[in-house]
């Protein structure tokens, strides 16, 4: 089986990652980030350094106490912008990835600070942005602030005793040109974002925030959306959008003003750092390769290289574990995949671009894995859950307290559960009963818990709706615990919060067709008009 590859989900050849012990990684932690570096020591030490500082400016700017997180990102510094390729598809210099299992980053050891090109820092500030987002904002925001936001803040630059906010994104500066007639209507009206949110977005959230007029604007425009107005209603705390649209035409022609933060008194972050033993070393590559979107069997073959090396290291029988289970549920999400973008293919116009654009997407994935031979790929799904049980059983016989191994135990008993074993979900919400104990913040066991009473049918108890409460406390920017937990508090009635929950996927810039249906479902369910306006 494979995993997702990007839109078009092209297959990728063996990645240069997939030598382990060609680089060596260096490990840097702080109270919110875990970071790993290829290189030397201070590479790491450096954007660690530079990554809490942002932080911390991102907190005071925005008013929001810094309250620390256990569940921290982790971030990968890997060489050069071939290697972020390698782990993503062509054209991409950085990404983020957030779900019910964890977050993470992957960026450049690029140390450049300024250009006319996107580089190492500049893209991981702007996925870091939107995790801040996520993290702290507790409501939607349009699609295209979103993105603006995140390019506003992405040419943050960091010296010894400065911070420099707001500097031009020079990167954006053809795309600017491109659009520089269109009206600002075009992404402010739009549900979802284009690649004129990240340009002229950009350029119009700058110009709402060098004026002290515009920033109220801006104030309110966003409460406003906040509190139930439509794209359209929320628009008009602007004012006149031919206006602005010349007003920012005019404002990119002068010459943008930044700040400049003297940190000279800041208390300097404290960071760890450390070489991992072999072991890990090895299984951070083989981990960064299987997380990474990429495909499943280049992981797993090195596992087994490993697993025969190390044939008594629990942490090399999970890593392979976690392969196995990707591999298994690729199948699910390969056909989720698909179906939705034939819905989203429903929502465009006859003969459009990008209509057959999604055509072509849909055409190719049902050729590529072997779509219309379900029974088979079933089968090799049954193999895969197999196989990981397998593996964490081995785990758990040499470490019974593995958290993360009693998870993935009872998620696979579910699995099993959901297809035929009925007797199994009390077994399987056992172990994840077990893993809440040994980590109790941890959001995947409080995740799953609730999803193994649901998917069931047995009697929830109030507890299994508070433990869903607490993953999305714990991890908000998991799309999945999101929705679960929008629809859950539907369920039971609260359908303000449930609203405002969903408004967030729903608003997503990359919301998917079935984050707006939920939005509009819940909505029905609370007796409102399906479409906010």
């Amino acid at each position: 089986m494979h995993q997702i590859q990007g839109f078009l989900l092209a297959a990728t050849a063996a990645l240069g990652l997939a030598s382990p012990a060609a680089a060596e990684w260096h490990k840097a932690e702080t109270e919110n980030f875990v970071i790993y570096s290829e290189g030397k020591e201070d590479r790491v030490r450096a954007f660690a350094r530079e990554l809490e500082l942002y932080d911390a400016l991102l907190h005071q700017l925005h008013g929001i106490e810094q309250s620390g997180n256990p569940n921290r990102p982790t971030i990968y510094l890997v060489d050069s912008y071939r290697d972020v390729q390698k782990l993503s598809w062509r054209g991409v210099g950085g990404f983020y990835t957030a779900n019910e299992y964890g977050t993470y980053a992957v960026g450049q050891n690029s140390r450049i600070k300024t250009g006319y090109y996107l580089n190492g820092n500049s893209i991981l500030y702007h996925e870091y942005a939107h995790h801040f987002m996520y993290r702290n904002f507790n409501s939607a925001v349009p699609a295209w602030y979103s993105e603006a936001f995140a390019e506003f803040y992405s040419t943050t630059v960091i010296e010894d005793d400065t911070i420099e906010i707001g500097r031009p994104a020079n990167h954006r500066t053809e795309s600017l040109q491109y659009y520089d007639r269109d009206s600002v209507a075009d992404f402010l009206l739009a549900e979802r974002g284009d690649s004129s949110s990240y340009s002229r977005g950009w350029l119009l959230l700058h110009m709402l925030q060098s004026d002290p007029a515009y920033a109220q604007r801006l104030a309110r425009y966003l409460d406003d959306f906040r509190n139930g107005k439509s794209l359209k209603e929320a628009a008009q705390s602007l004012g006149d959008l031919d206006h602005l649209t010349y007003a920012v035409g005019q404002y990119g022609k002068g010459k943008l003003q930044f700040s400049i933060i003297d940190i000279a008194d800041m208390p300097a972050p404290k960071i760890t750092t450390s070489v991992p033993d072999p072991v890990e070393q090895e299984l951070i590559s083989i981990d960064l390769l299987r997380r990474s979107e990429g495909l499943q069997d280049e992981p797993i073959r090195l596992l087994k290289k490993l697993e025969a090396k190390y044939p008594n290291e629990p942490r090399v029988h999970f890593a392979l574990a976690k392969a196995h289970h990707d591999d298994a549920t690729f199948i699910d999400s390969i056909y989720d995949y698909v179906e939705e973008l034939r819905r989203t293919l429903t929502e465009e116009e006859p003969g459009s671009k990008k209509r057959e654009g999604l055509e072509k997407a849909i055409a190719y994935n049902l050729k590529e894995y072997d779509l219309d031979e379900e029974p088979r790929l079933r089968a090799e799904q049954a193999q895969a859950f197999a196989d990981a049980e397998r593996e964490v059983d081995l785990v758990l016989a040499a470490a019974p307290d593995h958290a993360r191994a009693n998870a993935l135990k009872g998620e696979i008993l579910m699995h099993k559960a959901a297809t035929g074993e009925d007797d199994l979900w009390r077994e399987a919400r056992g172990y994840l009963v077990k893993a809440n104990r040994l980590a109790p913040e941890d959001p995947l066991p409080l995740y799953l818990w609730h999803k193994a009473y649901l998917e069931s049918g047995d009697a929830m108890p109030e507890v299994a709706h508070m433990g869903l409460r607490k993953a999305y406390v714990l991890a908000p920017e998991s799309k999945k615990i999101r929705n679960a937990l929008a629809l859950d508090m539907a369920k039971l009635g609260q359908f303000e919060p449930a609203i405002a929950i969903a408004k967030i996927s729903a608003y997503s810039p990359h919301a998917w067709t079935t984050d707006r249906k939920l939005l509009k479902d819940i909505r029905e369910m609370a007796g409102l008009p399906a479409d906010e306006g």
